[in-house]
């Protein structure tokens, strides 16, 4: 027996105490006068056409400076009072650390006393002086004293920013970034008026100022900063008293100026050093940050509603952020035709219009994040991370590049179609999912299905850069490129491709997902989504999908030129059908086999067939009441449902067909070797036990035959 409430059953279990109220309605139109309608504008009277208003320095903007400047000291003395505090809790936290050794403890104890010492003593200099201090403030100073900014690219510690404000070498150096960062890093675009009103200066400050109080702590304090206690080149010393107390107060400890690459410096400049570029960063971004939601409000795009896969239950996870600072730092990999290139030439290369000829990266699985080639030096190569999404967020990092590594044009054409064997696998599941190369999981409109499906991308990315995968990817890659002929060998080339699927797809195969192998994760969400819509959507939704059929019958049909034959019966057997298509997933999930590959494509057939069920059923039994825009939607639905019905039906058919061809074939064999027998022992016949052998072996095959028959006539 199913374990789902049937729909039709539940419809009569609705208690009379609801009924008032399922029966109430509130109308919205009541005998309420339509408004008059407004005549839409003639385009061909100009005089009729929406003028724009014209843009204007805002009239308050020569005040806009001194109300930063009271922003600034309240917010900075909010931020350093935060600092004290957050320093005094980690020196806690490490007081209470029973378990961190001697040295590690008493290098972080002195670090953090340093710092506390810092901001207690300079407080009212920072407030004033914060240039000197390591806090450079910029953004706020151009955005409330420039009337004309200017727009760039800024480079800064192997990160870019886009579209930032600040001011020309003719203004306040307070607004500049140059007096910081080297010109040459910095690359301008055009200059702009500042139209900021009033408001939104306040609010774009205040902003400011509330966040560094919030990022305070990660901006002044890194544990990798904490210089070691004993260590010559960096670190410092602690000089204890001698026990006559010469030279020092008795019983004080004395902590010597610290060593940075084995110069000495001083504990303030070490300080101001680690904060500068930290600060920095976080001024850059809110710079960057102000641009982007300028570009929002000049044009605002609402993202298309998607309806959540389950009715009534919305998406409540965030959308999954990109961070493109968790990204791996991959080498670039020279294409197979372009390893005899010089590094001149390929930096020549550089600037193509499509650099995926001539550089490839180990970047098969997170398809939403490009990697691409910025430069490249003898030993080293400069390369950009790319959010599709979101092309403002990007990251430069340098990594070791060894050309002489890259050569051999056989190795680097098989690693190119083992990216490409692992890229092309991931496609195809993300396109069975209802994804993309963007991987906009709020498309899956439901977070169950969201979480597990990113846990697997997830898993798919350790999986490809695990020290076991990686050893046996390099035999692989060893193996087929032997086996080259030339680097036109795409016979060759093909194979090796659909072998580095089969190692990532058996390598995934053998993960675990949730304590369960990786494949089986999303079986166990569809039949959690079955649950959903059998305890609940029918249960809340069961009169609006009676309505609904009740009214595709009487009033759309007809449009639809159909037999009005729509029954609620139907969608009960879809439930049926979908939740036998989750169980036969699952089985698939976990069959074994050697050829991969072909498994796989059954698999995806298998998924992408149950997320179009579960997207049909979504559609039939929401609690939308089916109205002029949306009964062409609902037939569609209904159709799917029922071919989806008529084809496990025809599957199931076919299956009792064969199997009835079997037994009578089976029955003809039995029946056959009986009449062998018979001739051949005539004379033994009357014999007891073989005359019972013989009878036997002509009931098996008459038992054979009538089951088949009945299988195939079923």
């Amino acid at each position: 027996m199913s374990k789902k409430p049937k729909l039709l059953f539940s419809l009569g279990l609705i208690s009379s105490t609801l009924l008032p109220l399922i029966s109430t309605s509130t109308r919205l139109d009541g005998d309420a006068k339509p408004s008059t309608p407004v005549e839409p504008n003639d385009p061909s009277k100009p005089g009729d056409k929406p003028v724009q208003p014209t843009k204007t320095i805002d009239p308050k903007f020569d005040t806009f400076a001194q109300e930063h400047q009271k922003i600034l000291e309240s917010g900075l003395k909010s931020a350093i009072t935060v600092a004290i505090s957050f320093l005094k809790n980690e020196m806690a936290k490490l007081d209470a650390d029973k378990k961190i050794d001697y040295g590690t403890k008493i290098s972080k104890k002195v670090y953090l006393s340093k710092l506390i010492n810092y901001f207690t003593k300079y407080q009212e200099q920072i407030i004033k002086e914060h240039d000197k201090y390591g806090f450079n403030i910029t953004f706020p100073y151009a955005l409330s004293a420039l009337k004309k900014f200017q727009r760039g690219n800024i480079e800064f510690n192997n990160k870019k920013y886009s579209n930032v404000l600040y001011g020309t070498d003719k203004d306040n150096a307070k607004t500049r970034y140059d007096r910081i960062i080297k010109k040459e890093l910095i690359s301008n675009l055009n200059q702009e008026d500042n139209f900021i009103s009033e408001k939104r200066f306040k609010d774009t400050i205040q902003n400011y100022y509330t966040s560094l109080a919030q990022e305070i702590g990660k901006i002044i304090y890194s544990e990798k900063h904490v210089l070691k206690v004993d260590d010559p080149d960096n670190g410092f010393h602690l000089k204890f008293p001698d026990k006559k107390g010469n030279n020092q107060e008795e019983g004080k400890i004395e902590i010597s100026a610290p060593k940075v690459n084995g110069k000495a410096t001083t504990w303030d400049d070490y300080i101001k050093s680690k904060i500068l570029p930290r600060f920095l960063e976080f001024d850059l971004i809110k710079n960057q940050e102000y641009k982007d939601e300028e570009q929002k409000q000049k044009s605002p795009k609402k993202p298309p509603l998607i309806p959540p896969l389950v009715p009534g239950k919305p998406i409540l996870a965030p959308p999954v952020k990109a961070d493109v600072e968790a990204l791996p730092s991959l080498e670039p990999q020279i294409r197979a035709e372009y390893v005899n290139k010089s590094i001149s030439e390929l930096n020549n290369l550089i600037n193509s219009a499509n650099q995926d000829k001539f550089f490839f990266f180990n970047n098969p699985v997170n398809t939403r994040y490009v990697y691409k080639v910025v430069s490249i030096e003898q030993s080293l190569a400069k390369v950009s991370i790319e959010d599709i999404n979101q092309p403002s967020i990007k990251r430069i990092y340098t990594v070791n590049f060894d050309i002489s590594k890259q050569r051999d044009a056989k190795k680097q054409l098989i690693r190119y179609n083992h990216v490409q064997g692992i890229r092309e696998v991931v496609i195809q599941f993300y396109n069975a999912v209802g994804l993309d190369e963007k991987l906009l999981y709020q498309n899956l409109a439901n977070d169950n299905l969201i979480n597990t499906v990113f846990g697997m991308v997830d898993q798919f990315v350790k999986t490809i850069y695990s020290d076991n995968y990686a050893l046996h990817q390099e035999e692989d890659i060893k193996y087929w490129s032997d086996k080259l002929a030339t680097i036109n060998d795409k016979k060759t080339a093909n194979s090796a491709k659909n072998s580095a699927k089969n190692l990532f797809l058996t390598a995934v195969a053998t993960s675990t997902f949730n304590t369960q192998p990786t494949w089986s994760a999303l079986a166990q969400v569809f039949d959690s989504l079955i649950n959903e819509y059998t305890q609940d959507v029918f249960r809340l939704n069961n009169k609006t999908i009676k309505s609904n059929i009740d009214v595709m019958n009487k009033q759309y049909a007809s449009k639809l030129k159909v037999k009005p034959d729509y029954k609620v019966e139907t969608i009960d057997e879809f439930v049926d059908q979908i939740q036998k298509d989750v169980y036969r997933l699952r089985a698939l999930a976990n069959y074994e086999t050697l050829n991969m590959v072909s498994w796989f494509n059954k698999y995806t057939a298998k998924l992408e067939y149950i997320k179009k069920e579960f997207l049909a059923l979504r559609d039939l039994s929401n609690n939308l009441a089916v109205n002029e825009q949306t009964y062409q939607k609902f037939h569609e639905a209904y159709l799917f449902a029922q071919k989806s019905i008529d084809k496990n039906k025809a599957d199931v058919k076919n299956a009792r067909f064969n199997i009835g061809i079997t037994l009578l074939v089976v029955a003809s064999i039995v029946h056959l070797l009986f009449i062998a027998l018979m001739v051949i022992n005539y004379k033994t016949f009357k014999q007891r036990k073989i005359r019972s052998l013989y009878i036997l072996f002509l009931a098996i095959s008459i038992i054979f035959f009538i089951a088949g028959i009945n299988l195939m006539l079923l």
